[in-house]
């Protein structure tokens, strides 16, 4: 099955995801200036397709926990080492960039933002300067974000960022 193809949602614990390893252990300082991206990035892991959860299980992700002087609220970009970029057929590597910012947000707001870069991870989408080829991966990490079962939550963020002046994801 493609990660194109719909599958049923199926709900994994927390003590399952936090097994696999894809959430950074954090700790101390960092650990509770980051708790609401860490909260959503728990529950995104958890809600995820199976599909999608197994390519994520397969890549290496550095989360970085980035200051608000950035523009965006998050962003995905591969690493220079990735297999993808090298040609090798090593293991796939990311880089997802989560904006402080998103503290303060509402729930929705963050779970949007973290779904939404993972999203891109799952497409193996390129870091592009290219408008019109980065609006295609926008469209296709947004549809995404709708089949994943996160429509609630991405359709309640969209009317929060439209009245607050925020830059693009």
């Amino acid at each position: 099955m493609s990660i194109h193809e719909f599958q049923p949602m199926r709900y994994r614990s927390a003590r399952t995801v936090l097994r696999a390893r894809i959430v950074p252990a954090i700790r101390g300082a960092a650990a509770r200036t980051a708790r609401a991206r860490l909260r959503a990035l728990l529950e995104a892991l958890c809600r995820l397709p199976p599909n999608a959860y197994e390519v994520l299980e397969k890549t290496r992700i550095t989360m970085e926990w980035t200051s608000s002087d950035g523009v965006a609220l998050g962003r995905a970009r591969r690493s220079p080492d990735s297999a993808d970029e090298t040609g090798g057929k090593g293991q796939a590597s990311y880089v997802v960039e989560l904006s402080e910012r998103l503290e303060g947000e509402p729930r929705e707001v963050v779970l949007t933002v973290v779904v939404h870069e993972l999203a891109h991870v799952v497409l193996r989408h390129k870091t592009i300067d290219d408008p019109i080829e980065n609006g295609g991966q926008e469209v296709g990490a947004w549809s995404f974000l709708h089949q994943w079962g996160f429509a609630a939550e991405a359709n309640a963020a969209a009317v929060f960022l439209q009245r607050d002046t925020y830059p693009a994801m």
